[in-house]
């Protein structure tokens, strides 16, 4: 982080992708934050930014970037809890509170849903493996799903699958 040695302010505000801001200081630095942790921090045009201010903007503007792409590897597939945690752990290292606020925001949004993953897994191997209940069993266990959760997903989808064979 850098140091504040005289006033800065925010000289400019622009929208960003993924509805952020991005603001400009009158130090030169850009930072984006996320609409919501736009408000948090009571961001305006020309506020003077003190050192809290700019630890808290700094801190945001990471959390949006972390944000960012774990929206980008979930719209390529659903990924477990488990699964986004660890991608994201190596990608942002040292920032597991901003992860975790991360997570939980994304299953309080429905953008993150371990049950999900679950029945599409299955869903996928059945289709496209044919492999028995065990391996995928396995397979889930590996990506943090809850020997719970699986059987009853498996039991549920294999039933559906019945189903539609007798149609």
């Amino acid at each position: 982080m850098q140091s504040i040695d005289h006033e800065l302010k925010i000289e400019k505000v622009a929208e960003a992708p993924n509805g952020a801001m991005r603001l400009l200081l009158s130090d030169g630095s850009e930072w984006v934050v996320g609409i919501k942790s736009w408000n948090r921090l009571n961001l305006s045009l020309e506020k003077i930014i003190d050192v809290n201010v700019l630890r808290a903007l700094e801190k945001e503007s990471q959390y949006h970037l972390l944000r960012t792409k774990a929206l980008e590897l979930l719209g390529v597939r659903e990924h477990s809890r488990q699964e986004l945690k660890r991608k994201l752990i190596a990608r942002f290292h040292n920032h597991e509170p901003e992860i975790e606020r991360c997570l939980e925001e994304l299953q309080s949004e429905d953008y993150l849903s371990d049950q999900r993953f679950t029945q599409l897994f299955i869903q996928s191997r059945l289709n496209n493996k044919r492999v028995g209940p065990f391996k995928i069993v396995a397979d889930l266990q590996q990506r943090g799903i809850d020997r719970d959760t699986a059987p009853v997903s498996y039991t549920h989808l294999r039933a559906h699958e019945t189903e539609a064979d007798l149609v």
